[in-house]
């Protein structure tokens, strides 16, 4: 029983002693935006690769996959190289979502065992109501040159018809 208790022993320390784990850190350790139904609610983190060796990254939802976007989702850092990673979400309906954004780490090196590294990080997401009038939608669709232009039309409009009435004015008052 001794003997048997010593071969799993052994075995154990052999296999854990050829195992190697991928490390990651990410920044901020949570993601928060609002957005509404025209602007997608986006949030950037940071992912670091704090292993001493090469290793792919992948990145995504938990939940909500048909509505949140991860650019990049798959990525290879080197030892201590950091990437910016972006979550957008574009829900068709108002209200507060919640999901966690995976990130998992897999070494590129052969070895014996590779053991995944991984984090999930809460996602929270507000989708609000647009609070713009009608003619807020329709300045913000036109372009800052145009509405310039349209200006200095509607002014000259407004000085012509001002000129060509008080000249009008003028003329009784003088008769």
């Amino acid at each position: 029983m001794i003997k048997f208790a010593a071969v799993i022993f052994v075995s154990l320390f052999v296999i854990t002693a050829n195992a190697e784990a991928v490390g990651l850190s990410v920044s901020p350790s949570e993601l928060r935006a609002s957005g509404t139904f025209y602007k997608p609610a986006s949030a950037k983190f940071t992912v670091k690769n704090s292993s001493d060796g090469v290793a792919l990254f992948e990145v995504y939802p938990d939940d909500f996959g048909d509505a949140i976007k991860i650019s990049p989702e798959s990525f290879i850092l080197e030892a201590g190289e950091k990437r910016e990673i972006e979550a957008s979400a574009n829900f068709k309906k108002l209200g507060k979502y919640w999901t966690d954004i995976s990130i998992v780490a897999k070494p590129v090196a052969n070895s014996a065992f590779k053991t995944a590294g991984g984090l999930k990080i809460p996602f929270y997401i507000d989708v609000k109501e647009e609070k713009s009038s009608q003619l807020g939608l329709l300045i913000s669709s036109v372009s800052k040159e145009t509405l310039i232009v349209l200006s200095i039309i509607f002014a000259f409009a407004i000085l012509i018809f001002c000129l060509k009435y008080g000249f009008r004015k003028f003329k009784k008052a003088k008769s």
